[in-house]
């Protein structure tokens, strides 16, 4: 029976001291993730803000210390765009270590509602071309209608843009679209909350846009991206033991936090003279007008205390910024 039950459960495996840990089989590693989706939703932007939605496990893998679980989710109800992904990181013991939002759901959401507002558009245009012939006839006089302008929807995408962290001193600093004149390297330390538990990495978010988060802005840019992504480059230095930090990262619009992405690790990461170069991707913004002012913002975090846990610099500027630390909105 006990073997029976053990099965169920997962493995088991033994730490250092004898201890058995029972490991999580892949279903309920399945079941994690949807329930963690459920309780404690992403962020999925403002347009899916108060949107309730359906969850499914759509694909799996399997680590030596990991299970990797992505999700589908789409708007309860008649929704027949595509859905959007999310990938969940969940620990053989059962922890969730990261989440990231892949992409969100497009098309389908407004579909079935656009017939109202065409109909009431179309039966107001027709009320005015009877209503116009009929006074041009009791009067006499020539009615000239308006001039009717092409109808264009909005592109899906504007292409990628990509904007570098420029040295300046004070926070925010800058964001620039030019690799011209960012002068010399520059280093800038990233501020670092201390003592937070790793399955409260979510709780991160709250730190975004304030004096905790280093933070990057401009104004200037626009565009329009359709389930598109934003990849945030940095090279960190320091004694950086496997870039094991948590850390959360916003793009926000006139002081909102747009789209973020909270973790206990990064996208990616590789070794760099000094430190490492880290990846972290979140969803990109829908829209961006020229008039917008765009923050990054940028959150460190470890269960540490403070002075157990050394503070990183993050390396930006000089000649070769797309080597150093940069921001990609969109595809190319």
């Amino acid at each position: 029976m006990a073997e029976d039950e053990a099965s169920k459960q997962g493995m088991l495996d033994f730490d250092g001291a004898g201890e058995a840990r029972p490991h999580v089989s892949l279903e309920r590693a399945k079941l994690l993730a949807m329930q963690t989706a459920r309780d404690n939703r992403a962020d999925y932007g403002r347009g899916f803000a108060k949107v309730r939605m359906n969850f499914q496990a759509v694909e799996h893998d399997e680590g030596e210390d990991y299970f990797f679980v992505t999700l589908s989710f789409r708007p309860e109800g008649d929704f027949r765009g595509t859905p959007g992904q999310e990938r969940f990181v969940i620990e053989k013991e059962g922890a969730i270590a990261g989440r990231q939002v892949l992409s969100l759901p497009s098309g389908g959401v407004k579909r079935r509602f656009l017939w109202r507002p065409l109909a009431i558009v179309a039966a107001l245009v027709v009320l005015a071309a009877v209503g116009g012939a009929f006074a041009a006839g009791f009067f006499g006089e020539d009615v000239v209608g308006p001039v009717q302008e092409p109808v264009t929807g909005a592109p899906t995408a504007s292409g990628k843009l990509t904007l570098f962290l420029v040295p300046s001193a004070g926070n925010p600093r800058s964001l620039s679209p030019s690799a011209a004149g960012l002068g010399k390297v520059s280093l800038a330390n990233v501020p670092l909350v201390f003592r937070v538990p790793r399955s409260d990495y979510q709780d991160l978010r709250e730190y975004l846009l304030t004096e905790s988060s280093l933070i990057f802005s401009g104004s200037g840019f626009s565009g329009v991206w359709t389930d598109e992504k934003a990849r945030l480059v940095m090279q960190l230095n320091g004694p950086l033991k496997n870039a094991n930090y948590l850390r959360c990262v916003g793009l926000g619009i006139n002081g909102e936090v747009e789209t973020s992405s909270c973790g206990t690790s990064f996208t990616s990461y590789e070794f760099v003279t000094g430190g490492y170069k880290v990846v972290v991707e979140l969803p990109a913004p829908p829209r961006l007008e020229k008039t917008d002012r765009l923050e990054l913002s940028i959150v460190l975090a470890t269960p540490l205390q403070q002075g157990e846990k050394a503070v990183p610099t993050l390396v930006y500027g000089g000649d070769i910024p797309l080597k150093t630390s940069f921001l990609e909105i969109g595809n190319d």
